[in-house]
């Protein structure tokens, strides 16, 4: 990454701390909950021993992250926790962008983020400064698809709502 990717990094990371910074779970479902959900089994499973439930976006591991592309994190956690891991989830995306190259998990995530962003009912839980950031986040990603990318037309209809 040069220095002028890495300073677009960090700026468009920084937005997304501070648009997000007070959003915590509420009556949202934890990262185990969800995984239990999908998986139809109880959440106190010995299976999800080595799954914490973390109630700060900020202090989800990677690891953690990944289990919105696995186990439907978006859609078992209600809209207010999708609000919760959204921004734990863009900033993912941003810092796993090489794997877009091969498909791998940036790249499920980061449909998964379009899809909720798609849905009127979470763009109406979002605040001014959140819809910037992500407005920021969404052009920075089509930055660094390919020209063409099968995104594209999902980002600027997002964009638009966001903006509305």
């Amino acid at each position: 990454m040069n220095t002028n990717m890495n300073s677009t990094v960090i700026e468009v990371q920084n937005t997304i701390e501070k648009a997000f910074k007070n959003v915590s779970i509420n009556d949202g479902l934890t990262i185990k909950q969800c995984v239990a959900v999908d998986d139809r089994e109880d959440k106190n499973s010995p299976q999800y021993s080595d799954i914490t439930d973390y109630y700060s976006w900020s202090e989800l591991p990677d690891s953690h992250i990944k289990f919105i592309e696995t186990h439907g994190v978006f859609s078992h956690s209600g809209l207010n926790g999708a609000l919760f891991y959204l921004p734990a989830a863009m900033i993912y995306v941003v810092k796993n962008q090489n794997e877009f190259k091969h498909y791998e998990t940036a790249w499920a995530i980061l449909s998964s983020i379009l899809f909720q962003l798609e849905k009127p009912e979470f763009i109406q839980l979002l605040s001014i400064q959140q819809k910037h950031s992500i407005i920021s986040w969404l052009g920075y990603i089509k930055s660094i698809l390919e020209q063409d990318s099968v995104f594209d037309e999902d980002i600027e209809a997002i964009c638009q709502k966001l903006e509305s």
